[in-house]
């Protein structure tokens, strides 16, 4: 049964993290349009720019798949204000970049913050929705995440025309520290934490899972025989993984 002070908690914390996830999923296309222009300012080719997509996602679906362990190790205050300060600093780094590798090194610092926040929204609506508001509230936060990617492509495409590529980062940190400041004073912790431990093992082999399977796919057209080579290392070591986590008492 949910208490008057649980209620509360979720009126006042679920809009705060219903934003903060629209803000991580927003990020994760802002790029998309500018790579043109990153790739005449920078001097480098599709080929390499394809990594600021495929690198942030490839680190967001690991950070995802370790989310039970840090709900579990940290609260939901410490995860979103952490959180927070990595998405900015990954998005200043960004914004100011001098070379290409910073650039990319920035772009992945931007994940393993902005792939925190969809989760921590989705936990905290599950614990502080009253029963029969449970799936209206999870339903609103994945129409959210949702529309997100949707507006990005056009107000990204407006500052890059208007302020050049870099804005496309400053944008959303102006957004995530708004949302930190509100965030510390609305966010609190959902549940007790516990000295969770992390399968490293399992950590390594999800790793190389969804990174070999992302590489295989992007190399098909241009190198028919690495691509499946790759993508069977992928399958191969993603079978292990299900199979361990079936072995463990804490599976990742």
């Amino acid at each position: 049964m949910r208490t008057t002070e649980g209620k509360r908690a979720s009126v006042s914390m679920l809009p705060v993290l219903y934003l903060a996830a629209f803000v991580a999923a927003f990020n994760s296309s802002v790029v998309n349009v500018a790579v043109p222009s990153i790739m005449a300012d920078m001097g480098v080719d599709a080929s390499a720019t394809s990594w600021l997509v495929s690198g942030y996602m490839m680190v967001q679906a690991v950070m995802m798949s370790i989310y039970a362990f840090l709900s579990k190790r940290f609260d939901t205050r410490t995860l979103y204000l952490a959180a927070a300060v990595v998405f900015c600093v990954g998005e200043l780094g960004a914004a100011i970049a001098p070379t290409f590798v910073v650039l990319l090194v920035f772009r992945v610092t931007q994940a393993l913050g902005g792939s925190v926040f969809i989760p921590v929204m989705m936990g905290a609506a599950l614990a502080l929705s009253p029963r029969e508001r449970v799936g209206t509230n999870l339903a609103l936060g994945n129409a959210i995440i949702g529309a997100a990617p949707a507006f990005s492509p056009m107000v990204c495409g407006a500052l890059v025309g208007s302020f050049g590529w870099r804005s496309v980062f400053l944008f959303p940190l102006v957004l995530m520290g708004i949302m930190a400041a509100v965030g510390i004073a609305f966010v609190r912790p959902i549940a007790p934490t516990e000295d969770a431990r992390v399968d490293v093992a399992s950590v390594v082999m999800v790793s190389v899972t969804i990174t070999a399977f992302i590489y295989g796919m992007s190399r098909l057209s241009a190198n028919l025989v690495v691509a499946l080579v790759v993508l069977v290392v992928s399958a191969v070591v993603g079978y292990l993984f299900v199979r361990r986590q079936n072995a463990l008492e804490q599976p990742l």
